[in-house]
């Protein structure tokens, strides 16, 4: 009980609690880098890319040089000699179409990924239906 009594209470200055707030902020942002995320990032950017090509090219330059390139607003209607809302308009169509695009490609793509077709899909749904038939009391969990 004295142990627990007089133990050493360390007081912390603002300086340290500021550089601890940084720390965790610096470590909740950090990416984990796995092999499978990695080659997902990769065919995502493959995609992003080539569907890029096929907006209009005041489009694209706006939305590479902010998007890809990280500039600002400022910095991106000075380097095209173009109005501030110019970039802003022109940034906000090219998300607005590269999205069209992607989900054009989704759509079409997603009945070909993800479709079982004829026989393999009439074994699956048999094997999955008499699983259900013959244990009726686990399927309820």
């Amino acid at each position: 009980m004295y142990f627990r009594k007089h133990k050493k209470e360390v007081s912390m200055q603002e300086d340290d609690i500021q550089s601890l707030e940084n720390a965790d902020i610096q470590t909740s942002n950090k990416v984990i880098d796995l092999p499978d995320t990695s080659l997902e990032n990769k065919q995502l950017q493959k995609l992003i890319n080539n569907h890029l090509d096929q907006i209009p090219e005041d489009f694209r330059t706006v939305f590479v040089l902010r998007a890809i390139e990280q500039c600002s607003v400022k910095e991106t209607a000075e380097t095209l000699q173009i109005k501030q809302e110019t970039v802003k308009t022109r940034y906000f169509r090219a998300k607005h179409l590269l999205r069209m695009q992607l989900q054009l490609y989704i759509e079409s793509a997603g009945m070909q990924v993800y479709e079982f077709g004829g026989h393999h899909c009439d074994i699956l749904v048999f094997n999955v239906l008499s699983h259900i038939h013959l244990n009726p009391e686990k399927t309820r969990d």
